[in-house]
């Protein structure tokens, strides 16, 4: 009998490893080494300077310099993005030893690392063949597929939430020694330092060890290593609130308010809305399964902790953001991603005490793997092909100017390349929506409440004032002997012709061919409407790049 439980743990284990490379695999076939929203370019662009600066700021160095819309003035003077720097210290790491586009791997890899943690921690309730179910609902899951491409923390939040489940269940062994405890610790306290509402998560967690404490499960010492390991990285991010928003407080959604749009009312009015994106957006059919499995959890006495556990995990961060004021729309569910796995592992329990005969269990597995294949695949599908073809365009765009542009120059252009160029970090980054301006997309109604005094005072001059003014900005922001170069479309590029200060001129250096942005899938199963569902104004460009086949100009400045 050993032998046999030996030989199924086995075969359980090589699978798994077979599924978590097989599912790198598939999300490596739509990376690009670039970012193309602008949740990314607060993350990855905090790292760059992370990586090259040691700092996670910078000063306005010109009134034509481009700031992503994630940034905003500190109390110092110094600007720092909405989102805290645990992401960015992450990332950090493969863009100093390897550059910047290793950086762009680190979310596929936690993904795909997450599926192995799932099937760690469901093996310890259900044996090694449900965990494996486990971790394959996990794989098919189409909003954490896609944002492992998106460039946003919440595929990294679910990594280090599964973890810190993974370490504190450690803890609870029998002889388990104090670096469980203080591991365990140190890796909830860093979820915050993802992302801010995070901290949600913290107070199950607590009330998790004291309940342990209490029944004897967890020693006194391991509980306070635990206590000293959360505490590290939160004072470190108080700290560094402290120093950039003038209170320990204060978080970097101070600048936009955010922070206090929540409301009873909105939690009315959003719940529904977001209990059917659950079931239909979510976690499918973990949703109720696993809502079922988390209610026998607490019924069993025996299974009550880890019932309150799961509840506290999953309940305050879904009220939280049904009480945002945000209406529901089909990203919202991105906001939930570290809580699906939560739900198939509570689900695939459930499965388990119901399903006793070996013959049932394989047959009634298969047939829920297929069905939510046949869900998930196709819904992500489509935002990846969308989002692989845009970060391919602007890993062509850099690949351009690594060729002919000096590092130091400066780079004028719109949002949908800059956002990139920020996370690059080799150029200057001039604002071309500061005197170009496509409807809807840049100036005032793209920087409310963001522009600086010199970004404003530049907006609200004459346009052949404006145009002078912008130019002569940019050359002062280049130095002596600097260059500075253009990227723009050929009808932008006459308008440039026409504005430029007499005595400039654009010299025409190189031209990259963009695609016609037909979106893939667009009469696909997932009929969404697609400006909702992917990033950008319109599904057919990056932003203020039109993919109507034109291609992209590069020219140089010349005086």
């Amino acid at each position: 009998m050993k032998i046999a439980l030996t030989r199924s743990r086995e075969i359980a284990w090589a699978a798994v490893v077979v599924l978590v490379v097989l599912h790198f695999s598939w999300l490596a076939t739509y990376h690009a080494p670039a970012i193309s929203t602008p949740d990314a370019n607060s993350y990855f662009a905090q790292a760059r300077l992370i990586a090259r600066e040691g700092t996670t700021s910078f000063t306005l160095e010109s009134m034509a310099q481009f700031i992503a819309p994630h940034w905003n003035e500190g109390a110092n003077g110094r600007y720092y993005c909405t989102h805290p720097p645990g992401f960015g210290v992450l990332l950090a790491i493969p863009y100093i030893l390897l550059g910047y586009g290793a950086a762009t791997w680190v979310n596929l890899l936690l993904a795909s690392m997450s599926l192995l943690v799932v099937f760690l921690l469901c093996q310890r309730l259900t044996g090694p063949y449900w965990a494996l179910l486990a971790a394959a609902l996990v794989a098919l899951n189409p909003f954490m597929n896609e944002h492992a491409l998106f460039g946003d923390s919440h595929v990294a939040v679910q990594f280090l939430l599964l973890c810190a489940l993974l370490f504190l269940m450690q803890m609870t062994r029998k002889g388990a020694s104090t670096a469980w405890g203080i591991t365990a610790g140190l890796i909830v306290g860093a979820i915050p330092a993802l992302r801010y509402p995070e901290l949600f998560y913290l107070p199950a967690f607590g009330l998790f060890v004291v309940l342990m404490v209490r029944c004897g499960r967890v020693t006194v010492r391991s509980a306070l290593a635990f206590a000293v390991g959360v505490a590290l990285p939160l004072a470190l991010l108080l700290t560094r609130n402290q120093i950039a928003y003038g209170g320990f407080w204060r978080t970097g959604y101070v600048a936009t308010g955010e922070q206090a749009a929540f409301s009873i009312a909105a939690l009315v009015q959003h719940a529904p809305g977001y209990l059917w994106k659950l079931l239909a957006d979510g976690a499918w059919l973990m949703f109720p399964l696993g809502v079922a499995g988390i209610v026998t959890l607490l019924i069993n006495r025996e299974t009550r902790d880890e019932g309150l556990l799961f509840t506290g995990l999953i309940a305050p961060v879904t009220l939280l953001y049904m009480a945002w004021y945000w209406q529901p729309d089909p990203q919202s569910m991105r906001f939930l991603i570290p809580t699906f796995p939560l739900y198939t592992v509570a689900g695939v329990w459930m499965m388990s005490r119901l399903i006793r005969k070996p013959r049932a269990a394989l047959w009634i597995s298969a047939g829920v793997l297929a069905v939510t294949a046949v869900w998930g695949v196709p819904r992500a599908l489509m935002p990846m092909q969308h989002l692989e073809r845009d970060n391919r365009v602007l890993t062509d765009i850099t690949a351009t100017l690594e060729d002919h542009v000096p590092t130091g120059s400066v780079v004028i252009a719109g949002i949908g390349v800059q956002q990139h160029l920020d996370f690059v970090g080799d150029w200057k980054l001039a604002d071309a929506s500061l005197v170009v301006v496509p409807p809807g997309i840049a100036g005032q109604d793209r920087y409310p409440g963001h522009l600086t005094f010199g970004e404003r005072e530049l907006l609200e001059l004459p346009t052949g004032v404006r145009w002078e003014t912008f130019v002569d900005a940019v050359w002062e922001w280049a130095g002596d002997g600097g260059q500075v170069f253009l990227l723009a479309k050929p009808a932008e590029s006459v308008e440039w012709e026409r504005r430029i200060p007499a005595g400039t001129h654009l010299e025409q250096i190189d031209s990259i061919e963009l695609p016609i942005g037909q979106t893939p899938g667009r009469n696909g199963p997932d009929r969404r409407r697609q400006s909702d569902v992917l990033p950008g104004p319109d599904p057919n460009s990056i932003f203020d790049i039109m993919l109507d086949g034109q291609a992209l100009l590069l020219f140089e400045l010349e005086r």
